[in-house]
């Protein structure tokens, strides 16, 4: 969830993080007063303190969503438990996200595209699991876009096979643009014949 990342990232560079997960616990409302016969109980300075930084924390977070989901959320009494709805609210809508990005990862292939425009794509679904919080390695999306390319890029594939070691996406992103540039100019080469190139300077007078 983009939302959560970007909150979690703010709160965490203000060192408020512990709000959200609760590991900033709430201290005692009360402390005891005198001993013996004349204890008796007052009011938390520290729990006044963690209360009134925690109902800003949860103010943070409530202004940052969509007002129908802050609605939702305002009886919550404190940060985590606000969060911690967040969290069940849509965990499973998450899921179900990953699992539709994952299947078009599997499933997307390059047909009419451009090598680049068909990669663009498979790496923008896999920057879309990474947010969701299921990020793929870049063995697993290289796999994806080799399967997705077709035959024409076997050598490719092959070549990859023979190398034991892990290649980058960005160097592979270089590698299938190269071969599909040698492609395009051996296309061009092979169109061209000595007898057709005759043809091409014969004019009336040849």
């Amino acid at each position: 969830m983009l939302w959560g990342g970007i909150a979690g990232t703010v709160l965490a560079g203000a060192n408020l993080h512990g709000y959200l997960d609760g590991t900033m616990a709430a201290p005692d409302k009360t402390i005891a007063v005198g001993t013996g016969d004349a204890a008796t109980t007052a009011a938390n300075p520290a729990y006044h303190h963690w209360w009134t930084q925690d109902q800003k924390v949860k103010g943070l977070l409530l202004t940052s969503m969509e007002e129908d989901i802050a609605c939702q959320l305002i009886s919550c009494e404190t940060t985590q438990a606000v969060w911690t709805a967040v969290g069940a609210m849509y965990g499973a809508q998450s899921r179900a996200n990953v699992r539709h990005i994952r299947r078009q990862l599997q499933t997307l292939r390059k047909e009419e595209m451009s090598a680049a425009e068909y990669m663009h794509k498979m790496k923008a679904l896999a920057d879309t699991m990474a947010v969701a919080g299921s990020p793929i390695r870049d063995d697993e999306l290289i796999d994806h876009i080799l399967t997705g390319l077709g035959s024409a890029y076997n050598s490719i594939a092959a070549s990859l096979g023979v190398s034991n070691a892990p290649m980058p996406y960005s160097s592979f992103y270089s590698l299938v643009l190269s071969f599909e540039a040698l492609q395009a100019q051996e296309s061009a080469s092979e169109g061209w014949t000595p007898s057709a190139n005759a043809v091409t300077r014969s004019g009336p007078y040849g």
